[in-house]
């Protein structure tokens, strides 16, 4: 953590967008699943699905909140 600013990354910014989202998308995918599988999503889509709900979701939370709320949140 300590030398994290002296590296230089080739990251592309929607990448580090989704990465920034992924503990948030960690905390709300069992609510996305519970919600996928009530609604009867099956298969590949089912994880798929939950996964860019719960990204959904965080995108949601870090628009229509406000900043000093929603960074405890996510």
């Amino acid at each position: 953590f300590l030398f994290t600013g002296y590296l230089k990354t080739n990251q592309k910014p929607l990448l580090q967008y989704v990465a920034a989202a992924t503990f948030g998308v960690y905390l709300l995918h069992p609510f996305a699943l519970k919600i996928m599988k009530y609604v009867g999503v099956v298969g590949f889509f089912l994880p798929t699905g939950a996964f860019f709900l719960s990204f959904l979701a965080i995108l949601i939370f870090r628009t229509h909140m406000p900043k000093n709320i929603v960074k405890y949140f996510i």
